[in-house]
């Protein structure tokens, strides 16, 4: 009953203010061609590791300009000595390899360059088991803890998706993915898993047991109300702005 009067809600204010429900896009933290995408061709910062088998990837400090002060200390923290010293045309050298996995790391520059992340993984019990969250999950974890809010809204869509097949809801990550959007302040992604567990309350009582659903149901409680009381004030504001601006009464329409 809650999802649907949570639909209902979400039905209304896009019907009545569409301008409202176009969430703010994942843009790039700047922009730059494809091309430029782990090119040595004007290459002024090399990304490398020793481990994953070894990898380099060539930059270009440019893609940088706008990313937060906490990235560019990051880089600052693990640069490495020039070994050819008053040589001003070397590229900067950056050890990542205490930072982040190869993967992770080229999702990064993906998102830098190209404002995308190429996720083919999918959220599976193997997975888990391994201890190998998806891409997306391990770099919403980076992207918050170094305050880039672009890559973070990215990460929270691509998590989104993970949730969309209805045929097999996956019951035994919600908690975990919950607790994991509590940590980022991942609010999008919160309202998303709380939503879901809504949607399929009697598949996941089935599959998790009345005792891990109170759990659960406790722990999207206050999300929920949060999302419910956001939505009924966003109706409430719009009605009186369409008073003030329209001089009509608007009483009907809610």
């Amino acid at each position: 009953a809650l999802f649907k009067v949570s639909q209902n809600m979400k039905a209304l204010l896009s019907a009545r203010y569409p301008n409202d429900a176009v969430p703010l896009p994942a843009t790039p933290e700047t922009y730059l061609f494809d091309e430029h995408l782990n090119n040595p061709e004007l290459s002024d910062i090399v990304f490398f590791s020793d481990r994953d088998g070894g990898w380099e990837f060539h930059a270009h400090k440019i893609a940088f300009t706008h990313v937060s002060d906490e990235f560019h200390q990051l880089i600052d923290q693990h640069k490495v000595a020039d070994t050819q010293q008053g040589d001003s045309h070397m590229p900067v050298r950056v050890d990542m390899g205490e930072v982040m996995q190869k993967d992770e790391f080229h999702g990064l520059m993906q998102f830098v360059y190209q404002g995308n992340i190429v996720v083919d993984e999918e959220l599976t019990d193997e997975n888990d088991a391994n201890g190998v969250p998806p891409l997306a999950q391990r770099l919403l974890q980076f992207a918050h803890r170094y305050e880039m809010n672009g890559l973070k809204r990215h990460c929270e869509f691509c998590m989104e998706e993970y949730l969309q097949p209805v045929e097999d809801p996956k019951c035994e990550f919600l908690r975990g993915f919950i607790s994991l959007a509590e940590r980022c302040n991942a609010d999008n992604f919160i309202r998303a898993c709380a939503l879901y567990a809504l949607q399929h309350h009697g598949q996941i009582c089935k599959s998790i047991g009345d005792a891990e659903t109170a759990l659960l149901a406790k722990q999207i409680e206050p999300h929920i109300r949060q999302h419910l009381q956001s939505t009924m004030y966003r109706l409430r504001v719009k009605k009186d702005e369409c008073q003030l601006i329209h001089g009509v009464s608007t009483d009907n329409v809610f």
